[in-house]
């Protein structure tokens, strides 16, 4: 827990340290992989969720964000850190999750990992693979350490853009488990700096959110 939290103080330093991102014309709500300063609401099934993020160069080709969250009603929160280089279009990534309920109990996790951008039909169609090795942990569970794939997949269609986002975890100690899950996701560019989406899951799950860059 101690070098956890050393490493969340790195992070929020060297973030507030960096050069904010403010031009507009480089917001892209639909790409994971877009680094801007924002703050958004969401509201669905789950509750309201309210997040807040930093983004800023650090220098040459090499940009940054810290997401901070707080999930379904205050009930869990999030931090997360992507370091993302623009000229190979990979990015490193920090996430981590409290006080979340699993299974019943409350828990923590903490994942380190990569991701990538890749285009396609002359620029409209993304992909952004990822892979992340994590630790999960609680005071009624065994520590757990998982491997999580995702690949979101957005088609943008001027303003208008549509996507899926398919995520699996599997265990390789502790917990046993293997879960996949796919959320489908709509949005739109409503100004520069102004979006809107809507998503929902394969639970049934549904929300909507409005997100601002500045």
């Amino acid at each position: 827990m101690i070098k956890v939290n050393k490493i969340l103080g790195m992070i929020v330093l060297s973030t507030l340290a960096s050069k904010s991102i403010a031009e507009n014309n480089e917001v892209d709500f639909s790409d994971p992989t877009s680094v801007y300063s924002q703050a958004g609401i969401s509201a669905g099934t789950e509750g309201v969720d309210v997040n807040v993020g930093y983004g800023g160069y650090l220098g040459g080709f090499y940009k940054h964000k810290l997401t901070l969250e707080a999930k379904n009603d205050w009930d869990y929160f999030n931090v997360d850190y992507m370091l993302f280089n623009t000229a190979s279009d990979t990015g490193f990534l920090f996430d981590s999750t409290w006080s979340q309920e699993y299974r019943g109990n409350s828990v923590d996790k903490a994942s380190i990992g990569v991701i990538k951008k890749l285009a396609f039909a002359g620029n409209k169609l993304h992909v952004y693979p990822s892979l992340n090795l994590g630790l999960m942990w609680g005071d009624e569970i065994s520590s757990t350490t998982y491997l999580e794939v995702d690949a979101p997949i957005t088609y943008t269609i001027d303003k208008l853009w549509v996507g899926a986002t398919p995520s699996y975890i599997y265990s390789m100690k502790g917990e046993n488990v293997k879960e996949f899950e796919t959320t489908f996701d709509v949005g739109y560019h409503i100004a520069p700096g102004v979006g809107i989406s809507a998503h929902v899951n394969l639970d049934g799950d549904v929300w909507a959110d409005f997100r601002f860059a500045f």
